[in-house]
């Protein structure tokens, strides 16, 4: 519900000339002294509850009515996204600039759909649907293929300078718009899998295409439909479990257009999530989740409704579903302990017990005046302020950097894409401080400059390593200062640039990132560390356009090593084991290094003029199983090029790979 700031309880005539009313029960005694009629006192439950329906109504006729004929009468001149160029008069101009642009293009935007907006608990039947769909002919499946190209092409016009995606994403979706028409007029059609399927994301392609000039004509009109085919499917639809998480993923967008509307929820959805548990059971967590959700969105719009007046009914309501949601979270399965459903609904259901006991308590007399009402007021307020710190916890799981309650990591892409959600979420709690809100707002600003989703690249990895000729790759010298890693890392740089090799390659030296990249971090063991994450990044980024990247640091902590190893090792983009990661030891006794000494570190070091200096005041933790170990001290720099360079050979990371033909 918006939040409209502190109100005002005294009289209206009180609130225009903006003085202190009194607030007295037969009218106020600033309207009597002034000789005229008090016109007393607004509703208090009009002060909680915002209706907005009119304003939401007249914003739809003010919407644009090209668009919403599109998505009824699949006219082709729908409105193209901000940024896009018009869209071609012609489907088959379209499909044939498809085609032009790359030949594997509709396979690149499909990866991209299967990527970035499918969950791992429902690719399984995704991706069931979806190979069914492209063995199929019929208007249905191919409303899904096209409404898929469509999301799948929208996301890469993010990553790409190529303008001509949108439009191929609009036109795709006009495809799919056309398809799904031809299918709803035929009853068998209508009731597959494939079309509610190409529904649903049709209402995302809404918005997330449309995402800097939404058009909630055009979202409503899907969710309408969405709701319709779901009677329309009957009870049929959920005797097989990929028709009931069809029908799960339908509900969500359903409950949440309802709320945004306050709406009634469509009488059939009760139905069928009823039917759904008998046939599941009631150990089926999702179904369980979405008949609570069901039953909060009807006692929460009928409240913003006026349905339901009475307080004390209100507060009964609102804990009663409360206490079933606790208790349905604490009975449920680890991985849904926490899920974006139950927040949302307990945040809301938190914040109505507290508005309400609020004005009761100051109603005269008080409506709420027990123990137990206070109490409540307390566990509301408790919950609230559980669930935010709980949300602000979270925020390392939703971008990937570390296991969920299943144990595995989520995409940063799908995470990125729900966080600034949540924040919103915590943000318009009662409870929230203006030190929290203040803190919301400066990471929301963040987010929306620098773009947390992640954006899959147009050219996969084994092409840009056919194209360039080589594999990428990270060459880690490790050692004492003056240890020799730097005049051997130049050394080899210049062997794999000049010929026979004639390879990409690129040093990055420790002292010349400390000017640029890293000139904001010192030596103590934390700055140490993040000075290794940072160019462990940075050589992923040079391996992963099939560049040799050469990295001379001291990197003393054999943790920091393993995590720069793991960065490389467990990215997906470099194939089954990564991208390779060397690392080579130049191993020196630190007296002979302190003999050399060429930037008289090792002499300040001793006079105590730098503190926390590797090898002197701080440790270094030896390599125990590096792939190269040098000893620099008995072995010249062009032995040790040539020691590096014929391993790399022996792995075969020099030899070109084998060139793929063009489709």
């Amino acid at each position: 519900m918006p939040y409209r700031g502190k109100p005002s309880q005294g009289c209206q005539a009180c609130r225009n000339r903006r003085i202190r009313c009194d607030q007295r029960k037969d009218g106020c005694r600033n309207c009597e002294k002034g000789n005229r009629v008090c016109p007393g006192y607004r509703d208090q439950l009009d002060l909680m509850f915002l209706d907005q329906t009119k304003q939401v109504a007249d914003k739809a006729r003010r919407s644009n009515q090209a668009l919403l004929r599109t998505t009824c009468d699949v006219s082709p001149e729908r409105k193209p996204a901000a940024g896009a160029q018009p869209l071609p008069k012609n489907a088959a101009m379209a499909a044939d600039r498809l085609r032009e642009l790359s030949p594997d293009l509709e396979q690149r935007a499909t990866r991209y759909f299967f990527e970035t907006f499918t969950l791992d608990r429902n690719v399984d039947e995704m991706c069931s649907i979806y190979t069914t769909a492209h063995l199929s002919s019929t208007p249905g499946h191919h409303a899904l293929i096209h409404a898929i190209q469509a999301l799948g092409l929208a996301g890469l016009s993010r990553s790409s300078p190529d303008q001509h995606l949108m439009r191929l994403a609009d036109s795709s979706y006009i495809s799919s718009i056309r398809s799904m028409n031809a299918a709803l007029v035929d009853p068998v059609e209508a009731k597959k899998d494939a079309t509610l399927l190409g529904v649903l994301i049709l209402t995302v392609f809404e918005a997330f295409a449309n995402s800097e000039n939404r058009d909630l004509v055009a979202w409503g009109s899907h969710i309408k439909g969405m709701a319709a085919l779901l009677e329309m499917r009957g009870k049929e639809q959920l005797h097989t479990k990929q028709g009931r998480s069809l029908f799960i993923q339908a509900a969500v967008p359903i409950c949440t257009n309802c709320i945004q509307l306050s709406i009634p929820l469509p009488p059939i959805m009760m139905t069928l999530t009823e039917e759904a548990l008998r046939i599941a059971g009631p150990n089926d967590s999702r179904l369980a989740l979405v008949e609570h959700k069901l039953r909060f969105v009807s006692f929460y719009t009928a409240v913003r409704r006026k349905e339901i007046t009475d307080l004390v009914s209100i507060v009964r309501q609102a804990k009663a579903l409360d206490d079933e949601i606790a208790t349905l979270l604490a009975t449920l399965k680890r991985p849904w302990t926490y899920t974006t459903v139950a927040w949302a609904s307990r945040i809301l259901l938190n914040q109505m017990i507290r508005s309400v006991l609020l004005l009761g308590f100051a109603h005269r007399p008080p409506i709420f005046s027990s123990q137990a009402d206070t109490d409540l007021f307390h566990k509301a307020t408790t919950n609230l302020v559980k669930v935010q710190d709980d949300i602000i916890a979270t925020v390392p799981q939703y971008l990937g950097h570390l296991p969920n309650n299943g144990g595995t990591a989520a995409r940063k892409d799908q995470g990125g894409a729900l966080l600034p959600w949540m924040l919103f979420l915590i943000a318009i709690m009662d409870v929230a401080t203006p030190q929290l809100k203040n803190w919301v707002l400066h990471r929301l600003d963040e987010i929306g400059r620098v773009n947390i989703t992640f954006h899959p690249s147009t050219v996969t990895p084994a092409e840009r390593v056919s194209l360039r000729r080589q594999r990428g790759l990270t060459i880690w010298l490790t050692g004492l200062s003056a240890s020799g890693k730097s005049t051997i890392a130049v050394a080899l740089e210049q062997a794999l640039l000049r010929k026979p090799y004639s390879l990409s390659a690129y040093r990055l030296d420790g002292d010349n990132i400390r000017f640029g990249l890293n000139k904001d971090l010192g030596f103590s063991p934390k700055d140490r560390e993040e000075n290794i994450r940072r160019i462990a990044e940075v050589a992923k980024l040079f391996a992963d356009s099939s560049t040799i990247a050469i990295t001379s640091f001291i990197s003393p902590y054999r943790a920091d090593r393993d995590l720069a190893r793991q960065l490389h090792e467990n990215d997906s983009a470099g194939g089954e084991h990564g991208f390779p990661f060397v690392e080579v030891w130049i191993d020196v006794p630190v007296e002979v290094a302190e003999k050399r000494d060429p930037k008289g570190l090792y002499k300040k070091a001793r006079e105590g003029k730098i503190p926390e200096f590797t090898g002197i005041s701080a440790p270094y933790e030896e390599p125990l199983k590096p792939e190269i170990h040098i000893k620099s001290h008995e072995t010249s720099v062009e032995d040790a090029v040539t020691i590096i360079v014929k391993y790399l050979e022996g792995q075969g990371y020099l030899t070109p790979p084998p060139t793929v033909k063009d489709n």
